[in-house]
């Protein structure tokens, strides 16, 4: 396997609190492939309130929409082809935050790859969705480029909408 030859970014999403020791597992495995993870800043919790994970880095006396929305700021800089969303969900649980961290995503048109199949949400995801970290690096690094996100078997009436409604520009007028 050779080492990458362009940068690769991403964001790591998932459940901390169903499931953080997985989540810092494959955050590592990424980070130590040389891909830049752009967030969240590898540190330990800090503290749990109502549910919500603050990292040693934030600040938590600080709204728990504003910590939320620094996340999805780092999102905003991910380029569809080069960045991607990868969401640690061990037994298909996504989460609340990271629910609404893959609805952004998928409006944004960015790969979004996932360490099993979605169980907790009503959500299409491509059929090459599916990646252990280590799949996904290897992937990587042998063809120097993410995996196609749509693939033709991608064909069912759901696919289809989904792509069309996000490849479309939202009228926000």
């Amino acid at each position: 396997m050779r080492n990458l030859s362009k940068d690769f970014v991403c964001t790591v999403h998932g459940s901390l609190s169903k499931s953080f020791a997985t989540y810092k597992l494959s955050y590592d495995l990424l980070a130590n492939a040389g891909i830049n993870i752009l967030a969240p800043k590898r540190t330990e919790i800090a503290d749990f309130q109502s549910g919500f994970a603050y990292f040693e880095n934030d600040d938590i006396h600080d709204d728990k929409r504003l910590v939320e929305l620094r996340f999805i700021s780092a999102m905003n800089q991910l380029t569809p082809g080069e960045g991607f969303c990868y969401f640690v969900n061990p037994s298909g649980y996504i989460g609340p935050s990271a629910s609404y961290e893959l609805a952004i995503a998928q409006m944004k048109r960015l790969s979004c790859y996932f360490l099993e199949k979605p169980h907790d949400l009503p959500t299409y995801i491509p059929e090459n969705s599916v990646w252990e970290p280590y799949e996904l690096i290897s992937y990587i690094k042998s063809n120097n480029e993410l995996p196609k996100y749509y693939t033709h078997e991608d064909s069912t009436k759901i696919a289809k909408l989904q792509h069309t409604l996000f490849e479309s520009e939202p009228d926000i007028t």
